[in-house]
């Protein structure tokens, strides 16, 4: 627990956004760099605490610096953060046909859903890998794929910088066959929060 006016770094607007929102009592104050640099702000009592990826804590040995691991309730990751994908041409169907073997099929809806949310939402895909473009707004997608059932849960969320005015919107058990079916649910609600979004002025919707 934190007391209140507790200092959390972040260099994130969609964390900094999720901690105001989700932890008034809390001030977030920029910080950037690495993870060893961000670690040792906290030991020096400049900061009272940061956010930080699980799985890079891990892969630096560090997870048991963690004190808590915040749930999806508490702040959702960016549209496709975690996946890997691999690009090829699409004129080398041996190539397509080898990355189709090692794909994994939920990742690959996931994606699609959350891809076509953030697209939706921004207008393009390019927008959403340029924050700079929507230097108002903050915005987090994720979507877990369940193959036994072949339904979909969707968790996704627009605001301002300040968290104010979040507007959230949860699906769950949607029925996802194919791609289509999983872009069809991501743009859904990225056109909800694009209408959000320019109802409060943080994006011009033409």
């Amino acid at each position: 627990e934190l007391m209140p006016g507790s200092r959390v770094g972040t260099s994130s607007s969609r964390r900094a956004a999720q901690i105001r929102h989700g932890f008034p009592h809390l001030q977030v104050v920029q910080l950037r760099g690495n993870v060893e640099t961000r670690l040792e702000r906290i030991k020096s009592r400049e900061i009272s605490a940061t956010v930080l990826s699980m799985a890079g804590l891990q892969r630096l040995g560090c997870e048991d610096m963690a004190s808590a691991v915040l749930s999806m309730d508490e702040m959702l990751p960016a549209a496709c953060q975690g996946a890997v994908g691999v690009v090829c041409r699409e004129d080398d169907p041996w190539v397509i046909q080898q990355l189709t073997a090692i794909s994994h099929r939920s990742t690959f809806l996931e994606v699609s859903a959350e891809r076509a949310c953030l697209t939706a939402l921004l207008g393009s895909e390019e927008a959403g890998r340029a924050g700079e473009h929507f230097p108002a707004l903050a915005w987090g997608c994720h979507a877990s794929h369940h193959p036994d059932s072949a339904t979909m849960d969707l968790d996704c969320f627009v605001s301002d910088l300040q968290g104010e005015g979040l507007t959230r919107y949860t699906e769950y058990d949607r029925l996802i066959l194919n791609q289509t079916d999983a872009e069809d649910l991501g743009s859904l609600y990225g056109n909800l929060m694009r209408m959000v979004a320019g109802s409060q002025g943080w994006v011009q919707v033409n």
